[in-house]
């Protein structure tokens, strides 16, 4: 083909393919949840690259995501990091971050690959196949006003086409002029703006995906249109349909890895935007190593919080909540434990509690009556019956869990208590 572009090889990949259990992955911020979704004082489960995490929201409307290393919430949606991210937060969707735009978002689950969905939004020229009539568009769109540039970690394209080609124009003219500038930044957020001529509307999409596992992604979709247009119910509709057709063909790959170097597919001078978005992507994932193993230990079992979170906590304890219930999870003697967030005399929050030193070994002590507890639940000492030797039995221990950790996370299985001695 005489417009084939040949590209050199990348020497320094660590992998030529990106699926979406890389772990290099992790040190990125990815929505695991819609704020709608976590009501305060309310939790709700969730996976981001294999791993099992818990979003929480306090009674203050604070949110966070047990497992990970970092939460944020931004655009409706709440991020996570699960290892220290380079960038600070989430990247910003301009139109949000200044007045005169409304936003809602849709969601979808995919079989398609993260980074499989968001080449495809980048990708203008399968218009007039997959969405002839959503865009009304049937003849082919071509590379003609396609303008790149590539710069850092952002890929911006710009694209002047026209669609609803049968669509009447005020001067008698047919078609509705679509400027369109794409940015793409890694791994898996690109943000489409778009602007039409004809009558001065503008309105944006910005696409960001999560890979939930090795075999599922969730896509999420922030449409932003002017506070003038009360459309937005209908853009969002219209969102989701185009996203539909995308999917129909994207779950039919059978392999859904992304290829991250240009000859393992056959590109034209018409896909530029892919080549760069791979070109970025890979110089991305280079820079990042691998985070630790965090397989889960086996069914039954959330990851609730990392080590790391326990060292900031000073120990502990730490609040997390699995199999609906609350627990307090903390270092004993060195030793990682969890208790039932709740005294077993007045209720109280154990989480609210503090660890001291007594009868040889570490204790986390109430802090209403001062009854402590070991590790296994046992109440030790119960200070307003004095010196009193014999204390009460089981019903007044605290309920402990099974709590595994496979490198910094710490896993619970609130379904296997453990018994008192």
């Amino acid at each position: 083909m005489a417009d084939q572009l040949d590209y050199p090889h990348n020497d320094y990949l660590h992998n030529d393919y990106l699926h979406n259990d890389d772990q290099r992955l992790s040190g990125a911020w990815h929505p695991v949840a819609q704020s709608i979704d976590v009501a305060p004082g309310d939790s709700a489960p969730t996976r981001l690259l294999g791993r099992r995490l818990t979003v929480s929201r306090d009674a203050g409307g604070l949110a966070s995501v047990a497992g990970s290393w970092g939460a944020a919430e931004r655009y409706g949606l709440v991020w996570a990091a699960l290892t220290e991210p380079t960038e600070a937060g989430p990247y910003e969707i301009p139109e949000l971050a200044t007045e005169g735009f409304h936003a809602d978002a849709l969601v979808r689950r995919t079989s398609a690959s993260a980074g499989v969905v968001v080449d495809n939004f980048l990708d203008v020229t399968h218009f007039s196949y997959l969405h002839q009539q959503s865009f009304g568009r049937s003849r082919p769109v071509t590379h003609d006003g396609y303008a790149l540039q590539a710069s850092g970690q952002v890929v911006r394209l710009e694209h002047d086409t026209v669609l609803n080609e049968m669509r009447r124009t005020p001067d008698g003219g047919v078609g509705q002029r679509r400027i369109a500038t794409y940015t793409y930044q890694p791994p898996f957020w690109a943000h489409l703006q778009m602007y039409f001529p004809d009558d001065g509307e503008r309105s944006a999409a910005t696409l960001i995906c999560r890979p939930e596992t090795s075999t599922s992604t969730v896509v999420y979709v922030v449409v932003a249109i002017s506070d003038s247009d009360p459309g937005l119910a209908d853009q969002v509709a219209f969102s989701l349909r185009v996203l539909d057709e995308d999917l129909v063909v994207l779950e039919q790959l059978v392999d859904q890895r992304l290829p991250l170097l240009p000859q393992a597919e056959q590109h034209t001078r018409a896909d530029r935007a892919a080549i760069e978005m791979r070109r970025t992507l890979a110089t991305w994932l280079a820079a990042r190593s691998v985070a630790p193993e965090a397989t889960s230990p086996g069914p039954g079992w959330v990851a609730v919080t990392t080590l790391a979170e326990l060292d900031r906590a000073a120990g502990g304890p730490v609040p997390v909540r699995a199999e609906g219930r609350a627990w307090a999870v903390l270092r004993l003697d060195g030793e990682v434990v969890a208790l039932l967030d709740r005294c077993p005399h007045r209720r109280v929050p154990l989480s609210a509690g503090t660890i001291t030193a007594a009868h040889g070994g570490q204790r986390l002590q109430c802090s209403y009556h001062g009854w402590s507890f070991d590790g296994s639940g046992r109440c030790v000492e119960i200070p307003a019956l004095g010196n009193a030797t014999r204390l009460p039995g089981v019903g007044m221990s605290a309920t402990p869990a099974a709590v595994k950790v496979v490198g910094d996370v710490v896993w619970l299985d609130g379904s296997a208590v453990v018994a008192n001695p």
